[in-house]
């Protein structure tokens, strides 16, 4: 071997490792990223749209944990339309801004989309996060979308329907969840937007399909977020880090 070629060969084997560590400390803090706050106080609880950012869907699920005892705020992201990042680092702020004021704790419960929103914010604030449930969400990315980016222009399928097609680069950066005692997803078979349904399901967070642990009967997209099932589900969940008895737990 010439002094050139080993010249190179260590030259390579340098990069390789630089790559190699940057890698590592990349995968580290995306786990880091997972680990969330003090979980012995419950506090506020934030509950975030979906898609189109219409929040009357969690209008029963918001009386129902007022009357828990649990403060309730309702996000505003908008349309709903725009970045899933950045709706994340802004319900970010939300949880610092409502700990900063004196609550103790702040939970995240994000419905479709609003369940992506979550899992960012949580990853950008996991000291101010506590628990974080998601209902009918598209972890996995739904066919819906991947039509939507196909057939349709920025206009039809706008930034964050793009990201939640099924692969997309902004799923596959999304932090994973590391203890089921802190995370929750409930999603229904029945689901008619998220598709395939068991996308709704999150590896590594406590997992209800709604319609089979509660016996609830059918439950649509829309009809899984207004049930009294799903809403005792996430509220028990929220409390105690379990599912209760009635919906498989």
């Amino acid at each position: 071997m010439t002094s050139g070629t080993r010249v190179a060969v260590a030259l390579l084997a340098g990069a390789v490792g630089i790559l190699v560590a940057v890698a590592g400390f990349q995968w580290l803090n995306r786990q880091a990223a997972t680990e969330l706050g003090a979980a012995d106080v419950p506090g506020t609880v934030i509950l975030i749209p979906g898609y189109g950012g219409g929040a009357g869907g969690l209008a029963g699920m918001a009386q129902y944990l007022t009357a828990q005892g649990r403060p309730v705020v309702i996000a505003d992201i908008g349309d709903g339309r725009g970045d899933i990042s950045d709706y994340g680092s802004q319900v970010a702020r939300l949880a610092a801004s409502l700990v900063a004021q004196g609550a103790p704790s702040v939970d995240l419960v994000g419905y479709s989309m609003g369940g992506l929103v979550a899992r960012a914010a949580a990853a950008a604030a996991p000291d101010d996060v506590r628990r974080v449930a998601t209902v009918s969400s598209p972890h996995e990315g739904t066919s819906v979308a991947a039509l939507g980016a196909f057939i349709g222009n920025a206009a039809s399928c706008p930034t964050a329907c793009e990201q939640m097609a099924p692969g997309s680069a902004f799923l596959d950066a999304l932090p994973v969840a590391a203890d089921s005692s802190r995370w929750l997803s409930a999603w229904t078979s029945d689901d008619d937007v998220v598709r395939p349904a068991d996308s709704g399901s999150l590896p590594g967070a406590t997992s209800v399909e709604v319609t089979s642990a509660c016996g609830t009967g059918r439950l649509d997209h829309g009809a899984v977020v207004r049930s009294a099932a799903t809403w005792e589900l996430v509220s028990t969940f929220l409390a105690t880090g379990q599912v209760s008895s009635s919906c498989g737990g």
